[in-house]
C-alpha cells in the first residue's frame, strides 16, 4: 500500500507544470524559479525586479516590441536602445 501511494505522489509530481498568467509578473531570483518551460528569469536593464519571461529570443536592449521586459512596446514611432524607447 505504501509503494502504490508514493507511486502516486511520483506521478502527480511529474505531471505537474507551473501555469504563468502572462499578463501578471512572476518575481524571481534565478531561473529555477520560472518552472522551467523556457521561462527565465529575467533582470530588466532598469534594475527593477526580475521577472519570468518566455524566452523567445528577444533582444530587450534593443526590442520595439520587448524593450527593457517582454511584452512592453514602444509607442509608435519609437525605436528601443539600451533597453528604452526613445
Amino acid at each position: 500500500m505504501m509503494r502504490l501511494l508514493w507511486g502516486l505522489l511520483v506521478l502527480f509530481a511529474l505531471a505537474c507544470k507551473v501555469k504563468f498568467d502572462e499578463s501578471m509578473p512572476f518575481y524571481c531570483e534565478d531561473d529555477g524559479d520560472c518552472g522551467g518551460d523556457g521561462y527565465l528569469c529575467t533582470q530588466p536593464p532598469d534594475g527593477s525586479s526580475s521577472y519570468c519571461c518566455k524566452d523567445e529570443g528577444f533582444d530587450l536592449a534593443n526590442d520595439p516590441k520587448n524593450c527593457g521586459r517582454c511584452g512592453f512596446a514602444c509607442p509608435e514611432g519609437k525605436r528601443c536602445a539600451n533597453a528604452k524607447c526613445s
